[in-house]
């Protein structure tokens, strides 16, 4: 027996109305596999909508603002468990690991010993699980760049 996740939508707000939930997670997951940029991607918005797979067309930007809603990341979470609960009968091992991903954002400071400005990308640390035999991701936590690789796997 499956169980139906129901997320529930935030109480309308006061001025412009919100894109649905449904929707901007919609839009905010298909634009990361599209791997268009946000202006080019609502040429595929607009192809889903006439499918009635949503509701209404979000404004680029607000695809983004979905990115970074902390809010959320705990329905993310829930997707990526729930998208990789199919597979549980052929995947019986795991593999635990961590990387970096850089950002489109840039970090500056001065190098006094040289006496030069410096900048690099910032980037953020994920910590995942994942198959061994499918590569299914069964769970990912992101954390700060200095993020330990220890800590972040303890059970409490």
């Amino acid at each position: 027996m499956t169980s139906a996740r129901v997320f529930l939508e935030p109480p309308p707000p006061i001025g412009r109305p919100r894109i649905p939930l449904t929707d901007a997670l919609f839009a905010a997951c298909f634009k990361v596999y599209s791997t268009f940029s946000g202006r080019r991607f609502l040429t595929d918005l607009r192809d889903a909508q006439s499918k009635e797979y949503l509701q209404m067309v979000p404004h680029y930007n607000s695809i983004f603002r979905t990115f970074e809603d902390p809010g959320l990341i705990p329905v993310l979470r829930g997707l990526i468990i729930e998208s990789s609960l199919p597979l549980k009968v052929v995947e019986v091992d795991f593999a635990v690991d961590s990387s970096g991903f850089t950002t489109s954002r840039f970090i500056r400071w001065v190098d006094h010993k040289y006496g030069v400005v410096r900048q690099q990308h910032e980037w953020v640390k994920v910590h995942l699980m994942c198959g061994v035999k499918t590569n299914i991701v069964t769970a990912v936590e992101i954390r700060e760049k200095d993020a330990s690789d220890t800590s972040c796997y303890q059970t409490s």
